[in-house]
């Protein structure tokens, strides 16, 4: 009997690949809700650290990357 070494990596790419979308490179993309729950987390803990100021100014007084614009770098990156 041959046992299964994937411990659900399997299972887990087929959720992500019905739950995401793909791009035209085949790229998995996550929905935009997800995104944009994440940039609220981001945002909220500069404002729980920062206090009740701005959200673009912390990010830039401590030079922090919005996410999208941190994907787009890592994009840059990577491709380059």
């Amino acid at each position: 009997m041959q046992k299964n070494h994937d411990h659900g990596l399997a299972s887990a790419k087929a959720k992500m690949e019905t739950s995401g979308r793909t791009d035209t490179t085949g790229c998995i993309t996550f929905p935009t809700t997800a995104v944009s729950n994440l940039e609220d987390v981001q945002r909220r803990a500069l404002q729980v650290i920062f206090g009740n100021v701005p959200y673009n100014e912390p990010r830039r007084t401590c030079n922090i990357l919005s996410l999208a614009e941190h994907r787009h770098e890592l994009g840059k990156r990577f491709f380059s």
